[in-house]
């Protein structure tokens, strides 16, 4: 658990600490079409690196690693990451097929559940 904390906590910093970044996810997570190629990229470099955590968790889970009790506060948190704008489909549409066949499964029924 702790060591999700800390890895979670690192993607934080990154946008707390990093102008420049932020503003790239803020806008990503808006409008991705708005991205440069370039900038593009770097929103999904980042994304599955943010996104990362989710599977870590959702995996260890699964498998019994992750009580319930943490993965019951992780998995809202980075749900509602995701449903936050059309970039995180844009992302995950691009960036799934690097994911395990379950968490692929998981994050299309949450995207599925999303309102319209």
């Amino acid at each position: 658990h702790m060591e999700l904390m800390a890895y979670g906590r690192e993607n934080a910093e990154l946008l707390l600490s990093d102008d420049a970044l932020a503003k790239l996810v803020l806008r990503g997570e808006q409008d991705p079409n708005s991205l440069s190629p370039l900038e593009r990229e770097k929103f999904i470099l980042f994304t599955s690196w943010r996104m990362g955590v989710w599977e870590t968790a959702f995996l260890n889970h699964t498998d019994g690693v992750v009580d319930e009790r943490y993965w019951s506060v992780f998995d809202p948190w980075y749900s509602e990451i995701a449903l936050r704008g059309p970039g995180y489909r844009m992302w995950w549409d691009q960036a799934r097929h690097g994911y395990d066949p379950r968490f692929q499964e998981y994050v299309d029924r949450v995207f599925a559940q999303a309102p319209k």
